[in-house]
C-alpha cells in the first residue's frame, strides 16, 4: 500500500529495527533485515524514515516472527504465538449494499500496550481476533471494536452521527478520533 502524501511526523513510527523474519520488500520478495518505519494506514518502507531514493516498500511476512522483542513476551506467556498474524490494514470498499443501507461498518484494532497502534481491518481479520493458538490476530495484544459509519444523509447529520460514534468507543479504544479524524470520510 502507498504511503500517504502527507503525513505529520510525529504520526509516523520512525527507526524501527527488524532482525529479519517479518518483512519482504514489495520489488524483488527478497527477506528485509535493517531499519524501517510505519505510517498511520499501515504501509512500512526501508529506512529509519523515508528517503526519496533509497526507501521501499515492505510488506509483513505472513505469522509472527520471534525476535528480540517479542521473544521475551511468548517466553512469559509460556504459550506458542507463532500463528497469530500482525493486523494488515484495509481501506473499506462502498457496496451497493452500503449505500442503500447508508452506512458502513469499520473494523478497528488497537493493541492494547500501544494506544497509537491503531489498524482498520477488514471484517474476515475481526472475526479471527483470538485468544488462543489458532491462525489469527492476538486477542491479548489487540482490542478490536466495530463502528458502524454513516455514509449518507444530511451532511451535518452524517458528520454528527460519525463523531457520537466515535465518542462512544473512544473510552475503550483511546485514540480513535485521531485516527479517524474525518468523520465525512466516505460520505456520498
Amino acid at each position: 500500500m502507498p504511503r500517504p502524501l502527507y503525513t505529520p511526523e510525529y504520526q509516523i513510527q520512525t527507526a524501527l529495527f527488524t532482525a529479519g523474519g517479518e518483512f519482504r520488500v514489495i520489488n524483488d520478495q527478497s527477506e528485509y533485515i535493517g531499519f524501517y518505519h510505519v505510517y498511520p494506514n499501515g504501509s512500512i518502507y526501508t529506512g529509519a524514515q523515508y528517503d526519496a531514493v533509497l526507501s521501499q516498500e515492505l510488506q509483513r511476512v505472513p505469522g509472527i516472527a520471534f525476535t528480540d522483542t517479542t521473544q521475551p513476551y511468548y517466553d512469559i506467556t509460556g504459550q506458542d504465538y507463532s500463528r497469530h498474524v500482525a493486523p494488515v490494514y484495509y481501506l473499506p470498499e462502498i457496496t451497493a449494499e452500503d449505500r442503500r443501507r447508508g452506512s458502513l461498518i469499520r473494523f478497528i484494532v488497537q493493541q492494547r500496550n500501544d494506544h497509537d497502534n491503531i489498524t482498520e481491518i477488514d471484517a474476515a481479520q475481526f472475526n479471527g481476533i483470538n485468544e488462543r493458538n489458532q491462525i489469527g490476530i492476538d486477542g491479548n495484544r489487540y482490542r478490536g471494536q466495530e463502528i458502524t459509519w454513516t455514509i449518507s444523509g444530511p451532511r451535518d447529520e452524517a458528520q454528527k452521527a460519525n463523531i457520537r460514534a466515535l465518542m462512544a468507543v473512544e473510552s475503550g479504544m483511546p485514540g480513535i478520533r485521531m485516527y479517524l479524524s474525518d468523520p465525512l470520510e466516505f460520505y456520498q
